[in-house]
């Protein structure tokens, strides 16, 4: 297994990772009023204890996909999930931004 091969699934397991923490964060927000799900597609989700789930099964299709892609457009499916990463890393620390700028009033509540 080459460099570049290894380096794409480590991307792959980051995206997935992502999924998840941003999954976590968002529910964590959504429960405690300080933000709500864009995405209309989740929004019917976001209260129900499957929400991980599903962010967990759409990250994993996402990656399977750019998995199946890299066969024949290694360099295409590499940049593509390169930028997914980079972006949802920028969701990712933008909910965690949140957490800590409301952190005083969000962890009194559970003291």
């Amino acid at each position: 297994m080459d460099k570049r091969h290894r380096q794409f699934r480590c991307l792959l397991g980051t995206l997935i990772a992502l999924g998840a923490a941003d999954g976590v964060i968002s529910r964590f927000l959504i429960e405690q009023g300080y933000a709500h799900e864009m995405n209309p597609l989740l929004q019917a989700w976001v209260t129900k204890d499957s929400f991980l789930v599903v962010k967990l099964i759409g990250a994993a299709i996402a990656a399977c996909f750019l998995w199946k892609m890299y066969r024949h457009h290694s360099r295409l499916s590499f940049n593509i999930a390169l930028y997914s990463v980079s972006l949802y890393m920028l969701l990712v620390y933008w909910s965690l931004a949140i957490v800590f700028i409301n952190g005083t009033e969000i962890f009194n509540l559970y003291l």
